[in-house]
């Protein structure tokens, strides 16, 4: 078997994927937390309470990539 075929391997005929593509969620969600943490780290607005960074790096910088890379496996 040469690499060539290595390469050009095709999944199984009937396979489809169960779930979207969960790769734009993660990046979403990586993009959102460090574009609201440079905002913060900017002084945008006056906020000098890092609520919002908190709330975003938990909810959406965590648990949305835990369930994204748990999709990624899944499908």
């Amino acid at each position: 078997m040469s690499t060539t075929d290595l390469l050009q391997t095709q999944p199984p005929a009937g396979y489809f994927r169960k779930l979207a593509n969960p790769g734009p969620l993660g990046l979403f969600s990586f993009a959102s937390t460090t574009f609201i943490l440079s905002l913060f780290n900017m002084g945008a607005r006056d906020i000098t309470t890092p609520n919002l960074i908190v709330g975003m790096a938990f909810g959406v910088g965590g648990f949305v990539q835990l369930l994204a890379g748990m999709w990624e496996f899944a499908c």
